[in-house]
């Protein structure tokens, strides 16, 4: 990976839209498509989200976020203390359900990959 760029930050909601600028301006500097970045940007939220509140649970911490980028790929890291999490315990949500009838939340761990070009 070439050399990245990465922000520490203290774990709290408040500091999402910080986390979110930094990801947009660094994907922007790296020549990332600015027709994908709010979609990145909107994965590096949820996942940020997700460690602030399912991660820490409330009691506080840090995270990391570092962006690079590797031959044409764009890649993210985010790094924690929190709890460890195994994402292959969550089932795949039912899409076939009314919006109107799903619980709030559940689908982040779903979001896709993202290319530059």
């Amino acid at each position: 990976m070439k050399p990245s760029i990465s922000l520490h930050i203290a774990a709290e909601l408040k500091n999402l839209a910080a986390i979110c600028l930094f990801v947009e301006e660094v994907a922007t500097a790296l020549g990332v498509d600015p027709a994908i970045i709010p979609d990145v940007v909107l994965a590096v939220d949820e996942a940020a989200s997700n460690i602030i509140i399912h991660g820490y649970q409330g009691q506080g911490g840090a995270v990391e976020i570092e962006v690079g980028q590797e031959g044409d790929a764009l890649v993210i890291r985010l790094r924690d203390e929190a709890a460890p999490f195994d994402p292959t315990t969550v089932p795949a949500p039912d899409l076939t359900v009314p919006l109107e009838q799903r619980a709030v939340g559940g689908l982040g761990i779903h979001l896709g990959v993202f290319k530059m070009s």
